[in-house]
């Protein structure tokens, strides 16, 4: 027996909807609604590129983009019906591993209002996962999708039949693997990178991983710029490069090149 019994007058008692009877267009809407709610520093759209992978195409459901443009999702909406292993695995590989088609810059950019350019910036360096929101909790789901490196989201529906309310059960997060900070320009002359003051960025010295492994860097910074300093070694990148800064899910800074 599943059912949710509030606690405060009048009880109530909702009782947990068949997932099986829902359609996918319905739970779509379900979706966005909540993710809505929870995601408010974001913005939600429908999300329809072509990708390309394995002599296939495959098509997403929705974005979910941080609206400082720090990190975004693609979002994959199945209900229970669907098959895992034909349809719902398939369709994840493509997303985390495929290309994605000509037209994903233009989508991005008519639905975030941005120019192409940050579009094709997004699209190209910052972080990106995969999710699947699915209406019904399954085991074998969640370990298949963690494989393959995407999350799952589970949205159940709860209805009262008196007044046909329904209140939704959520179990998951959207929690991004990692999240741009900003980018920075390698000067091999000074032995520096050379930054925008960012709020990850404090006078002294910072820890950050990088190619080689993680080092003590000594930050220094004046009229909006910072200049970051190794204490010891060299840095791994050529003179010129071009660098992203990434924070890790569990706080480590990462400092890489935007493409690898």
């Amino acid at each position: 027996m599943n059912t949710i019994i509030t606690d405060f007058p009048p009880l109530t008692t909702f009782e947990l909807s068949d997932p099986s009877g829902v359609k996918e267009p319905e739970f779509e809407e379900v979706v966005v609604r909540v993710l809505k709610h929870l995601q408010p520093d974001c913005i939600i759209f429908p999300f329809h590129p072509k990708v390309h992978h394995d002599d296939a195409v495959w098509v997403p459901d929705l974005a979910v983009v941080d609206k400082d443009f720090g990190y975004w999702f693609v979002v994959e909406v199945e209900i229970a019906t669907h098959h895992l292993e034909k349809h719902v695995i398939p369709q994840v590989t493509a997303f985390c591993e495929g290309r994605y088609g000509e037209n994903t810059v233009e989508i991005l950019s008519s639905a975030l209002t941005v120019k192409k350019q940050r579009a094709e910036t997004l699209l190209a360096t910052i972080p990106r996962d995969v999710v699947v929101v699915s209406n019904r909790r399954d085991e074998k789901w969640n370990q298949k999708l963690a494989s393959l490196g995407a999350q799952h989201i589970v949205i159940e529906t709860y209805r009262n039949k008196t007044t046909a309310q329904t209140v939704h059960k959520v179990e998951g997060d959207l929690l991004p693997a990692h999240r741009s900070l900003g980018f920075g320009r390698v000067s091999l002359t000074d032995g520096v990178v050379i930054t925008q003051v960012r709020h990850f960025l404090k006078e002294g010295s910072i820890e950050i991983h990088g190619p080689d492994g993680a080092a003590k860097w000594f930050c220094s910074t004046k009229n909006g710029k910072a200049w970051l300093m190794k204490e010891q070694g060299l840095i791994e990148f050529h003179n010129g490069a071009f660098v992203q800064f990434l924070l890790r899910h569990d706080g480590t800074i990462i400092v890489r090149l935007p493409y690898s």
